[in-house]
């Protein structure tokens, strides 16, 4: 499990992203921003000169920054730990993404695991803005909705992709009965072949089967995010809320998928702006892929965020629910009712802020 743990973590830090943004970071056609790591990797975390550069002098620090297809106020992105790095600096050399988070955001949904968050970087920036942010560690298992009693800025940790039920939907869903029956004698015998076996299955579904997985064994966790998102949104017409997780595209891409669904966005505008996170470019289908140790994740199965990624997420939504709304989110207690409140408090969201935006 805790290998498991690790390598989830290691692989979801291995890939640089894309820095695209409406706001047009990335100087040039085809940039590669700088990878975010995390504190497995100090020693490679963003590096920013001492003083005060101004905005040409350095890349943004928060990559796959955009705002959300068909969602004013609802923003999505790659981690926000290197934000420890600029918060000091003067406002002027911030860059607009960077300061849409420090200033003008109420509400971050951070959707990782508590290994993959440099604490380092993750806590101190928080409480160094002109308006301090709370962190909450939300419980899968929470009733209680921090927006119903809180109306500070917030920071909610909520875990959608965890290890251990990971685990258990891979032996239960995509083994076959032979599968199984040789997972129970590798319980006995060595169970981290049982590992393996669960590993390689993900493997041979990729990225469609990593975004089932979130969609199967993170209803709660979802269905709290949505709802905490409506809450905040109600409460206020001049704040945004900004989504992320490690790269913000896998775990942040299926939230977003299901909010747009909500509102009725075509198919071919969710695949477009779920591919909009994609870091594969045309001169890495030329270079060479190693092979990959068996029992691993393998790293270039996971690269980038392709159309057939989110197309296959909505088929098999519809496939098992009949459709994404209401049938998924019907079946994960995020009902008429709420989906009602999250459509008018995006309905009310100011003509004047959407034009901003």
């Amino acid at each position: 499990m805790k290998n498991f743990c690790f390598e989830l973590s290691v692989f979801l830090l291995a890939f640089p992203i894309v820095c695209r943004t409406s706001f047009g970071i990335g100087r040039s056609s085809g940039t590669i921003a700088t990878l975010i790591m995390a504190a497995t990797d100090k020693k490679k975390s963003i590096q920013v000169d001492d003083g005060f550069p101004d905005t040409d002098s350095r890349e943004c620090c928060i990559q796959n920054f955009r705002l959300a297809a068909g969602l004013p106020r609802i923003f999505r992105c790659a981690s926000t730990d290197p934000l420890a790095n600029i918060v000091n600096l003067q406002e002027s050399a911030w860059h607009e993404p960077e300061r849409l988070l420090l200033q003008d955001t109420g509400l971050i949904l951070d959707l990782r695991s508590d290994s993959e968050r440099n604490e380092a970087q993750a806590r101190p920036w928080t409480s160094q803005t002109s308006t301090p942010f709370s962190i909450h560690e939300v419980e899968p298992d929470s009733h209680v909705l921090t927006s119903a009693i809180h109306n500070n800025r917030r920071v909610l940790r909520i875990d959608v992709l965890s290890p251990t039920r990971f685990m258990q939907y891979a032996s239960d869903q995509w083994f076959t009965s032979s599968q199984k029956a040789m997972a129970n004698l590798y319980w006995v015998f060595d169970a981290n072949k049982v590992h393996e076996m669960r590993i390689e299955a993900l493997n041979e579904r990729g990225l469609t089967g990593l975004n089932e997985i979130i969609l199967e064994t993170g209803t709660r966790e979802l269905c709290l995010a949505l709802q905490e998102m409506t809450l905040f949104l109600e409460q206020t017409t001049s704040s945004n809320v900004v989504i992320h997780c490690v790269q913000g595209k896998d775990r942040t891409g299926m939230l977003v998928l299901l909010c747009q669904s909500i509102l009725g966005l075509s198919d071919d505008e969710i695949v477009e702006d779920y591919h909009k996170s994609d870091v594969m470019q045309a001169s890495s289908a030329s270079k060479a892929i190693k092979p990959t140790q068996k029992g691993r994740l393998n790293r270039h199965v996971f690269a980038g965020s392709p159309r057939e990624a989110c197309v296959g997420a909505l088929a098999f939504l519809r496939s098992k629910y009949v459709s994404i709304s209401p049938g998924y989110l019907d079946s994960i207690g995020f009902h008429e009712l709420w989906r009602e409140r999250f459509r008018l408090s995006i309905k009310n969201t100011p003509e004047i802020l959407q034009s901003k935006l």
